[in-house]
């Protein structure tokens, strides 16, 4: 299992911070908000894609329902 610090170097630049705020890194205050966001962004591997997870089609997965980018 890898450390969150490793993981941050296997996740683009542009979704860094994303994830930094997520898991508490680089004194940043942990965030569920940020959390929920990481977590639909590594499952469309980090691609920049909004309407990937607003149209997200799984609805088996625990955090359907508290996906960003909804109205």
């Amino acid at each position: 299992m890898r450390t969150p610090e490793e993981e941050l170097e296997r996740i683009p630049v542009s979704k860094q911070g994303i994830y930094a705020k997520a898991v508490g890194l680089n004194g940043e205050k942990k965030s569920k908000t940020f959390a929920i966001k990481a977590m639909c962004y590594s499952c469309i591997g980090w691609e920049d894609i909004s309407n990937s997870i607003r149209n997200c089609g799984v609805s088996e997965c625990p955090l359907y329902p508290h996906r960003p980018f909804q109205k």
